[in-house]
């Protein structure tokens, strides 16, 4: 019997039936990168309403890089960049315009290397 489960782990491990959860893909993706050269991408939390018309933008903090650059488009292509920022937070807070759309990317870099976009986001009236 001990024998069967021995021989059942076995087998489930070989042929990588064993189920992933979000966490190991996230950790496999963070091995690529850093394999790869790159640092690992931010990704962006939940755009939170502010004050006097504006938003708070903020991403995950990732060890050992420099910063963090930002970039706003009014195509969600981003074929023309309006503004790019370079930080070393994880957070900016940025003036919101009614009826407009924006989208945002977020990457990190070093001093030899940047990271992939993040996935985009995109505010507008229905996000906030």
């Amino acid at each position: 019997m001990i024998k069967n489960c021995f021989a059942l782990i076995f087998l489930l491990t070989l042929t990588g039936c064993a189920s992933k959860s979000a966490a190991d893909t996230a950790n496999s993706e963070a091995v690529a990168d850093l394999n790869a050269g790159q640092p690992i991408r931010p990704l962006f939390g939940k755009p939170e309403l502010r004050p006097l018309g504006r938003i708070m933008l903020s991403w995950n903090r990732i060890e050992a890089v420099s910063g963090y650059e930002i970039q706003e488009s009014d195509s969600e292509k981003f074929t023309d960049i309006l503004r790019t920022w370079k930080l070393s937070g994880t957070q900016i807070e940025l003036p919101y315009t009614e009826g407009v759309t924006r989208w945002y990317r977020v990457r990190s870099f070093t001093l030899d290397n940047a990271s992939r976009w993040s996935p985009i986001i995109k505010i507008d009236d229905r996000i906030l």
